[in-house]
């Protein structure tokens, strides 16, 4: 599956400066706030 075993998961709101980025309906990537207007991410999550 990809994920890791036996973790709890996080519910909303616990990490509030972690994303969970979603294109065309599918979570690819995460990312961290860093600022007001910007999301920072590995550059393969983006091309």
């Amino acid at each position: 599956s990809g994920g890791i075993l036996n973790a709890p998961v996080a519910t909303l709101g616990q990490f509030k400066y972690c994303v969970h980025l979603t294109i065309f309906g599918r979570g690819v990537c995460g990312g961290a706030i860093i600022s007001e207007f910007h999301i920072l991410t590995a550059g393969h999550c983006v091309h």
